[in-house]
């Protein structure tokens, strides 16, 4: 059984939320995407109220992309990144490049927004939901939840998490079967206990 770190990405390695930050990136460098911030508010507001899928919620905020071309969505991906590499977060950024277990990133976001920063960081896998850039549909379902376990399942096979990192308590389901459990609040890394009621 190989054992293996596991972390979250948004407001973990990274301390922002991604797919927010680079929605408010391209919409600095395209100002006309704001027509589409209406119809993604609706989108939002009847996932919430339970009327359509987060995977679709998650296909109509990226609706944006549409307007873009594909080499364009490339660049901007990269500048984005140039930008926002200084707010990984820098303890556990040290933590990640000292360890030498293998390093899995697992991830409600789009994976093609993690490469980046996690080839930066040297991490061995990255997890997330996957975005078909030709279609403009999620494939599959979100990875957030039980479908992180099914998604690491699905490419690690045998293996055991020796340290898990997250913000949120919706990764319970990885807190729970990891040797030791690290829940950041404010970017601040504290050990965890599951009675903890912190999210």
């Amino acid at each position: 059984m190989k054992k293996i770190n596991v972390y979250d990405f948004d407001k973990t390695i990274y301390q922002k939320d991604c797919s927010v930050e680079f929605w408010r990136f391209c919409l600095s460098k395209n100002k006309s995407l704001i027509f589409i911030l209406p119809y993604q508010v609706l989108m939002f507001s009847l996932n919430k109220l339970g009327m359509i899928s987060i995977e679709k919620c998650k296909e109509e905020f990226f609706s944006f992309l549409k307007v873009l071309k594909r080499n364009e969505i490339e660049n901007l991906v990269l500048k984005f990144w140039e930008k926002e590499i200084k707010n990984l977060n820098k303890e556990l950024k040290e933590i990640i490049l000292k360890s030498e277990l293998e390093n899995i990133c697992i991830s409600a976001s789009p994976e093609f927004l993690l490469k980046i920063p996690c080839e930066k960081l040297k991490i061995n896998l990255v997890i997330g939901t996957k975005y078909n850039m030709d279609t403009y549909e999620i494939e599959g379902k979100n990875c957030k939840g039980k479908e992180k376990i099914e998604r690491l399942n699905l490419e690690k096979g045998n293996y055991a998490i020796e340290n898990f990192y997250s913000d949120s308590l919706s990764d319970l389901p990885l807190f729970k079967i990891a040797k030791n459990k690290f829940i950041l609040k404010n970017s601040k890394i504290q050990k965890l206990k599951l009675e903890d009621k912190r999210c």
